[in-house]
């Protein structure tokens, strides 16, 4: 079918940078298209028949998220999106109100009034609330995969299984497909494979048109996560859509969450009252911590925030967590010092002074590669457990576009839809391959991360983001909206920072030109999901050989726990772990790697120096075994060498000798004899 495709081919600079969020709406004929104002956009369009095309340029004045939760007026203040810095708002007052609607009065009685633009959008979110179209493609691609003799019998039998458990009796009856036979792929397993993978994409269709239809109709949009019993579902346990008068006996709860809920009873009634702008409540963020129960000596936080203002609204909580988390008193400071020079990496400070530190690994021998991990999330968006479905596509669309510009591939979760180049999301082979190389999440089934609302809509919107040097990989829409890692072979922390710096600034430029930023504060730094992750929001790795130390691992173990080093064991090698460390969340980017890889180095000092009494005992030892031994093989081969020294047991020298001397009598004998004859 011929289409017009309008690109956006290049964008004035003012409307990128100085508009925040403009939008773009082109309309040819009946059509209109619309999305945010960005360079190198496609709109298609149906048609050829209009000779030209209307182009509005709108910029979103001001965004707010208004409750309907009670019927009435509701006034409404929206900050002007414009003019951020002088704090402008425009007052608007809404009638919200629930209307019973005679039946003769709803849509689809009045169908035939509908003008054709509205006919034409009301039939499409009919098809798109199916699943039809998304069927119709795949019956068509299997078909020519295929190729049956018949291919009308073989359409109806593909169709016949999304029909009601009647309706495939009577079509398919009980002899099962009926004239299906006819040329085929060669290769029974790819057939079946892309059959295979052909029905999954007809469910996932129908269940995205079912989310889509639940969410306009305000329901929830809750998918169970596989494998989950109906008891973990995120609407159990606590509600994050309303606050009790009072919370349930959290006796049996250890979170650090509830532990300081316990200790102080009238913080929830300080804060039951209060919500952010986005509707988060304070139930939302401490769901985790009341649901699920779990050992103290763990130190599971149990808070989740659901946006950046969770932690200036539920302040008192949300510090308290922090503190308990890094054993801080209850009124230590908590001020973020921002230092990402990648410049005093590998320095010590002496003497008042910074100087370069001893070399991590000087020879190569045992740090087998570091990694640092970023989170981030964008500011002008809900944190993953409150973002809403539609608001999770945006940013995952926000932060694909950032990443791609770096140089790599994107792969969306299987079973996701709202990356186009890849409907339905990433191939078995695909996520065998980055399962293989540890790039793959993990499905959120554990009770903690649902009640934390990471499983809602899952895996739509989520992915795994690989750059092509193999070096930088991310993952999109998990516990952060972004999650950010560097891994770099050997122990060179510096170039690794220095790659993660420029990466996340990378990132934040593009996505500054679509109006988003990442989400910071200044006195508690970049801002997470969990709240004992704030400050430079990151977390060093590196993966050491350690094959003395590994034959005392109580002592490895206690040494690493002295100095708060988290240590697992790799898969990959064995005598190698995997060493990381929890930082405070006032240290600095270049302080968080300074610390551990200052850790690192005494590891591996303490290492060579247990290699080097290891090579000196067993030169000892042989030294103590060379002087037991006899001098007896050194005089047998001065005297002729019948005593070789591979042949030489010790304490049976003498023997050589004593038939030396018989051989010379043997010759002498022989001698005399032949004179007297």
């Amino acid at each position: 079918a011929m289409v017009v495709e309008v690109s956006v081919l290049k964008a004035d600079g003012r409307l990128l940078e100085g508009v925040p969020s403009p939008f773009l709406s082109i309309r040819v004929g009946d059509t209109r298209r619309q999305c945010p104002l960005q360079e190198n956009e496609v709109f298609r369009f149906p048609t050829q028949s209009s000779q030209s095309c209307k182009v509005d340029l709108f910029a979103r004045l001001g965004t707010i998220v208004v409750p309907m939760d009670k019927d009435g007026p509701v006034d409404v203040s929206i900050p002007n999106s414009l003019n951020p810095a002088g704090k402008e708002v425009f007052d608007l007052t809404l009638g919200i109100a629930g209307v019973d609607v005679p039946e003769g009065d709803q849509i689809s009685g009045v169908l035939g009034r509908l003008t054709r633009h509205k006919a034409a959008l009301n039939a499409r979110l009919y098809l798109d609330e199916h699943g039809v179209q998304q069927t119709l493609q795949n019956a068509i691609q299997l078909l020519l995969n295929e190729r049956p003799d018949n291919p009308y019998d073989f359409l109806v039998d593909f169709v016949a299984q999304f029909a009601s458990p009647e309706k495939q009796q009577q079509v398919l009856g009980k002899g099962g497909r009926p004239g299906a036979a006819g040329k085929k792929s060669d290769d029974p397993e790819e057939v079946a494979a892309v059959k295979l993978q052909s029905v999954m994409r007809g469910k996932i269709a129908r269940e995205e048109a079912a989310r889509r239809r639940r969410y306009k109709q305000g329901e929830s949009t809750v998918q169970q996560v596989e494998g989950l019993a109906d008891d973990e579902d995120e609407d159990d346990g606590l509600s994050p859509f309303e606050c009790p008068d009072e919370l349930d006996d959290l006796g049996n709860f250890h979170s650090l969450c509830a532990q300081v809920l316990k200790e102080n009873p009238d913080m929830y009634s300080e804060l039951k009252n209060k919500k952010t702008e986005n509707g988060v409540l304070i139930t939302r963020c401490v769901k985790p911590g009341v649901d699920s129960r779990c050992l103290a000596a763990l130190k599971i936080s149990g808070l989740v925030a659901g946006d950046a203002e969770c932690y200036s609204q539920f302040q008192p909580l949300f510090d308290a967590v922090i503190r308990r988390r890094h054993d801080l008193t209850d009124h230590a400071a908590l001020d973020y010092t921002h230092d990402m020079d990648a410049s005093q990496v590998g320095k010590v400070r002496r003497g008042g002074r910074m100087v370069p530190a001893e070399p991590l690994d000087p020879e190569g021998q045992y740090v087998r590669y570091v990694e640092i991990r970023a989170r981030r999330n964008l500011a002008d968006f809900p944190f993953p457990p409150a973002v809403l479905w539609e608001q999770r596509r945006e940013v995952e669309r926000k932060l694909v576009v950032s990443l791609l510009k770096l140089g790599g591939t994107y792969y969306p979760m299987m079973g996701s839809t709202s990356y186009e180049p890849m409907p339905g999301g990433m191939s078995t082979a695909d996520m065998a391959a980055l399962d293989a190389e540890e790039l793959l999440p993990k499905d959120p089934d554990a009770r903690l991360l649902v009640s934390a609302g990471f499983a809602r809509e899952w895996p739509d919107a989520r992915g795994v983001f690989k750059g092509d040097d193999g070096v930088v990989s991310a993952w999109v829409n998990y516990d952060d909206h972004l999650n950010l890692c560097v891994c770099h072979g050997g122990g060179d922390f510096g170039a690794t920072l220095e790659q993660m710096v420029a990466t996340l600034n990378a990132v934040e430029e593009s996505i500054q030109t679509a109006g988003s930023s990442y989400a910071r504060c200044a006195r508690l730094g970049y801002l997470t999901t969990d709240p004992v992750a704030v400050g430079s929001a990151m977390r060093c790795l590196a993966s050491v050989h350690l094959p003395e130390l590994s034959r005392d691992v109580k002592f490895l173990k206690a040494l690493c726990a002295e100095r708060s080093i988290t240590m697992v064991k790799s898969p990959d090698e064995e005598f190698t772990w995997r060493l990381s460390k929890i930082e405070h969340p006032q240290a600095s980017g270049v302080e968080v790697v300074n610390r551990l890889a200052g850790v690192i180095r005494e590891i591996v000092g303490l290492e060579e120096t247990r290699h080097r009494e290891k090579l000196l005992q067993q030169k000892m030892a042989q030294s103590e075994a060379k002087a037991e031994r006899p001098r007896g093989p050194s005089a047998a081969v001065q005297l002729g060498g019948l005593c070789a020294f591979g042949q030489h047991r010790p304490g049976h020298w003498a023997t050589g000798i004593q038939e030396q001397q018989q051989q010379q009598q043997q010759q002498q004998q022989q001698q005399q004899q032949q004179q007297q004859q």
